[in-house]
């Protein structure tokens, strides 16, 4: 087998990479409804969500669904949708659990490829969960660093223009929040990624 397949020993134990598949799909499902939570346009009160218009964060969210479209194959296997993933209008995965035991049955060894082989799912998705979270270079960490100088800039202002100044930097002071809200929930779907890709290889 070549460098980074997943070996499969006997008695493969389905019902446990079934519940281990669910976890990342509902790590990767509280992030798309973070992102959707708050970067509508408007609320029930009329008010901009505090990351309404955030650029990186539209980045993403098409970047995680990028990963989930991807054309992954594995022997007979190819594609996502057939392992049981589908995903929903609002941006959300849904796991069709009998597929997925179908595919670890009928082909154990292509269906852990696609998700934890080299260049599968999961790797793939800690792929892109770096380029976001890397804490030197990571498209939210210069975002964030971004919007702190802001905050720095405005705090010097306040003298001349109080009430105004700090409307706006209590605005960027909550978008700032919440993009760490994000970044934690990245970085913890970004870390059980870690754990599971290492002890899927193992």
């Amino acid at each position: 087998i070549a460098t980074g397949s997943v070996t499969v020993s006997v008695g493969l134990d389905t019902e446990g990479i079934v519940d281990t598949v669910q976890s990342f799909v509902d790590m990767y499902n509280d992030v798309a409804n973070f992102i959707d939570d708050y970067t509508g346009m408007a609320d029930e009160d009329d008010h901009a969500s505090s990351l309404a218009g955030e650029a990186v964060l539209s980045t993403v969210q098409s970047g995680l669904q990028a990963v989930m479209s991807g054309l992954y194959q594995a022997g007979d296997l190819q594609g996502t949708s057939i392992l049981g993933f589908a995903t929903q209008q609002d941006g959300t995965l849904e796991l069709d659990t009998s597929k997925l035991q179908d595919a670890l049955t009928d082909h154990p060894e292509d269906t852990l490829n696609i998700l934890a082989g080299e260049d599968g799912i999961f790797q793939t998705m800690e792929g892109r969960l770096d380029i976001v979270l890397d804490p030197d270079n990571g498209t939210m960490t210069l975002r964030q660093e971004s919007l702190d100088d802001q905050i720095d800039a405005l705090q010097e202002q306040i003298a001349d223009s109080e009430a105004s100044t700090a409307i706006y930097e209590d605005a960027l002071r909550m978008q700032f929040t919440n993009l760490e809200i994000v970044m934690a929930q990245m970085q913890a779907m970004s870390g059980y990624l870690t754990q599971l890709f290492a002890s899927s290889s193992s």
